[in-house]
């Protein structure tokens, strides 16, 4: 069965790919065309994410830059 994610670069694009059910958070972000590099973090949902989470539909998956603090 094929789910829904947007995948995107905060700041930059947010694009929809339909992927397989089962489909891991790395795999997403390859499909979508997005590296993920040092000094940049990764969520699923609003929450910190490993790459090797299995994704289901309709979720978000966000690639920011870490922000330092004082």
């Amino acid at each position: 069965m094929a789910i829904e994610v947007k995948v995107g670069k905060v700041p930059g694009r947010i694009t929809t790919v339909v992927l397989d059910e089962g489909t891991t958070v790395a795999e997403a972000l390859r499909q979508a065309d997005i590296a993920l590099t040092d000094g940049e973090t990764l969520s699923v949902n609003g929450s910190p994410a490993g790459v090797d989470g299995v994704l289901r539909s309709n979720a978000t998956v966000l690639v920011t830059r870490k922000i330092k603090g004082n």
